[in-house]
């Protein structure tokens, strides 16, 4: 969904010089999902996924800078989905345990 972005390599620019230095400082990382109606959805990794201050840092820290460069960008969401690949994994090693 990205891709209709008009600004998307600037986009990725900024967070790739401003915002992902920051998270692998903090052995994180993040990828961007989609851009669509006033939101940026963001998925986290490493430490930063399922920390308890992953969503205030979202909003202090990812959303200003995102909304600073790209006023249409309103709000920096956090994609909590699990994908089916980890699911299934999942399900394999804890077969193997039983």
């Amino acid at each position: 969904m990205v891709e209709n972005f008009v600004e998307k390599n600037k986009l990725m620019e900024i967070i790739d010089s401003k915002i992902r230095p920051y998270m692998n400082n903090h052995n994180g990382d993040l990828s961007l999902v989609e851009v669509k109606d006033g939101y940026a959805k963001i998925k986290l990794y490493g430490a930063c996924s399922g920390c308890p201050m992953a969503d205030q840092s979202t909003r202090e820290f990812i959303e200003e800078i995102l909304s600073s460069h790209f006023p249409q960008i309103k709000r920096v969401v956090i994609d909590n989905e699990v994908s089916p690949d980890l699911i299934d994994r999942a399900k394999k090693i804890l077969s193997k345990s039983r």
